[in-house]
């Protein structure tokens, strides 16, 4: 974050988020961050520079690293496979009991409409019963 951290600390101390120890912690440890970083960059570019020494590419470096789990790799596509076919026929199953569940649903809702029509057509004249009012 860089200098931003020294806002963001006496921001929170401000607020009283961070107490006057940890506010303390803050500056110093984004002191230290900033001072190290062009030393530890120098040092990382160096370790890069030795380390790509004798290889074309960074791909070419990358290849023979990890050759061994390159190899592994088939297999773990084929895992992804198993997965994404057992997580869609789930899902098959799920929208199956959905549909027969609304399907039952409507039979019963038909059912129960129909029963509602015979009395009526056994009752031509009665109507039906308002609900008593609640005082």
């Amino acid at each position: 974050i860089g200098e931003f951290s020294f806002v963001l600390a006496a921001a929170g101390f401000t607020a009283g988020a961070l107490g006057y120890d940890m506010y303390r912690l803050a500056i110093a440890v984004t002191a230290v961050t900033l001072l190290l970083s062009p030393a530890w960059m120098s040092l990382i570019h160096r370790v890069e520079d030795l380390a790509s020494e004798g290889y074309s590419s960074y791909r070419e470096a990358m290849a023979e690293a990890y050759s061994s789990e390159l190899e592994n790799v088939g297999e773990g596509l084929w895992w992804l496979r198993v997965r994404y076919r057992a997580g869609r026929m789930a899902m098959y199953r799920r929208r199956a009991r959905k549909a027969e569940a609304a399907e039952v649903t409507r039979e019963a809702v038909a059912a129960s409409d129909a029963s509602d029509m015979a009395a009526k057509a056994e009752n031509p004249g009665k109507l039906a019963e308002p609900a008593p009012a609640k005082e």
